[in-house]
């Protein structure tokens, strides 16, 4: 939440310290709680989950050294700041804390002036370090998300510049991850030095992942990067390949149709977003833009600029579409920031007894009187750079849902890899927050993005696993039935999607395989779900399979 406090927990045994510097600290926009032992902090300081730590060495009880040493190895407190309190001129102890985790250090008696200083210090430090790019180490999804709020704000004339590489995926599958990450750091060094040398002291470059960019400078200086960037971009891209594809222009592949098709060598794409002719009041409606034109230039040949130049206007019949934006996406980046968006949770019921076992949330927006579906949900917000918005909406959802919910019963989730990963690295941390076991919400994963372990699903898998939560593979009908995944990562569940369920009677073959996947599962230890049940016949039907748990219009 930008607009929040930052949290200090403050631990001292000198009440007359501990009251002063929270008055202080409280007048200069803090929330600070406090605590005068060190084992009434760590209470503290794991209820509360603060931005920072004020921490006094000499405490009764457990002393400072033995609090540091508890947080940095709890998993969920490690990046927490601390800066200590130590006595004048005790260099020893100031070694000591340092060499415990600490990050700094104020000596007794101090300046509360010099205190907020270097508590500002720390703070912008750690947001900075653990918001960076791990790969380019440039400043990540947050702080780019804060540049653009903050120049929103002032309501100067900003140009905010979206950049990714085009054909970079052939490339990637083709050479393989490490050189495709080669090119990614390849661009940021370039961007750096381009923007540096000829944009302005405050311009900004930052990474949002991936072969994602974005540069925040002025209207008039946005042009010339621009062009500096695409000229050094193509003087550097042909150097990434070897030499029979840099003469022939492109790379040959094989489709999974085993057809042999042309990629050409990469380029880049720019779409630049300014309040030159109109004023931008929020961050969707930037992003709305920007996806706009994003998908305009990436139709265009080689490397491109493209800047909107559109007023504020009603769109007319005349307008080029690169200049209109879209209305669609306009709407839909307002109803994420308004929070317009239902969460739907459909029973799972175990057919022997009737009983729900737990629910499958399906996610929908209305949108120009049509139902939008859970993936359209998931890649328009991807496309608005609003994945965290969407992701936070369901999972406040789910949260309200579960309240009081049977301790046995668990939620299936459907959730784009992107959007759950940027969920890890929401400050708001919405996981740590849910009330439920994570151990009962059970990740619906695709079985065509497991096929291609791109690595998003890569990422996605380990960091489920770390969270302690389960997965579900979801399969089509017509689709590829990988029965290896099933034995690699022992899904908590099989989920066949609704085509199964409507093709079950017509279709011998389809009953055949339904009964082969209900032995399968038993095998593995997990089960089998059948969606999209809509009459008794299907019901009756696939009980006489073996399937035992399933979900659609009929148990509503």
């Amino acid at each position: 939440m930008e607009n929040e406090k930052p949290k200090i927990a403050m631990i001292d045994d000198d009440e007359d310290i501990l009251e002063v510097t929270q008055a202080f600290l409280k007048r200069r926009g803090f929330e600070v709680f406090t605590a005068l032992d060190g084992e009434k902090g760590l209470v503290l300081i794991r209820e509360t989950k603060p931005d920072l730590i004020l921490l006094d060495l000499m405490l009764p009880g457990i002393d400072g050294f033995e609090v540091c040493k508890q947080i940095k190895e709890d998993r969920n407190l490690w990046h927490v700041p601390i800066i200590y309190f130590t006595a004048r001129g005790e260099s020893s102890e100031k070694i000591s804390g340092l060499k415990s985790g600490a990050d700094d250090y104020v000596t007794k008696p101090f300046e509360p002036e010099e205190l907020l200083a270097r508590i500002w210090m720390i703070l912008n430090r750690t947001y900075t370090v653990l918001d960076a790019n791990p790969l380019t180490k440039l400043p990540g999804n947050n702080a780019i998300q804060k540049q653009i709020a903050y120049r929103l704000e002032k309501n100067e004339p900003f140009a905010i510049a979206h950049l990714d590489i085009d054909y970079f995926k052939s490339f990637n599958d083709e050479y393989g991850f490490e050189r495709g990450d080669d090119a990614i750091r390849s661009l940021a060094d370039l961007l750096s030095p381009i923007v540096k040398e000829k944009g302005n002291p405050t311009d900004f470059v930052g990474h949002i992942g991936g072969d994602d960019f974005v540069i925040i400078s002025d209207p008039n200086h946005m042009d010339l990067l621009s062009k500096e960037i695409i000229h050094q971009f193509d003087i550097l891209s042909p150097h990434f390949y070897n030499r029979e594809d840099r003469e022939r222009g492109c790379i040959v592949i094989k489709d999974r149709q085993g057809i042999l098709r042309e990629f050409p060598l990469m380029s880049l794409s720019i779409a630049v977003v300014t309040n030159e002719k109109r004023k931008l009041t929020h961050i969707g409606e930037v992003n709305a833009i920007a996806a706009e034109l994003k998908k305009y230039v990436k139709t265009l040949h080689g490397s491109n600029c493209v800047k909107d130049r559109r007023g504020s206007e009603p769109i007319g019949s005349n307008h080029h579409a690169l200049l209109n934006p879209s209305r669609e996406l306009e709407k839909m980046a307002h109803a994420i920031h308004e929070k317009k968006i239902n969460l739907f949770f459909q029973p799972i019921v175990d057919v022997e007894t009737n009983v729900p076992q737990g629910h499958e949330t399906l996610l929908r927006s209305m949108q120009a009187g049509s139902v939008l579906s859970q993936e359209e949900l998931f890649n328009e917000a991807i496309d608005l750079r609003m994945e965290r918005e969407l992701g936070r909406i369901l999972f406040e959802k789910i949260q309200i849902f579960t309240y009081g919910m049977n301790q046995n019963s668990w939620i299936l989730v459907g959730l784009h890899p992107r959007i759950f990963l940027n969920l890890l690295e929401d400050p708001e941390k919405p996981f740590e927050n849910m009330k439920m076991n994570l151990h009962r919400l059970i990740y619906q994963l695709r079985s065509g993005d497991l096929i291609r372990n791109d690595t998003f699903t890569k990422e996605m898998i380990e960091k489920i696993k770390e969270q302690g939560s389960q997965i579900s593979i979801s399969l089509s009908y017509g689709g590829p039935l990988p029965l290896t995944l099933l034995s690699e990562f022992k899904p908590a569940f099989l989920y066949l999607d609704p085509s199964f369920a409507a093709k079950i009677a017509a279709d011998v073959t389809q009953q055949t395989l339904i009964k082969m996947l209900v032995d399968m599962n038993r095998t593995l230890g997990s089960q089998l779900i059948v969606s999209g049940v809509t009459t008794t016949d299907q019901k009756e039907l696939l009980k006489g399979l073996g399937v035992q748990w399933m979900s659609g219009k009929i148990f509503v």
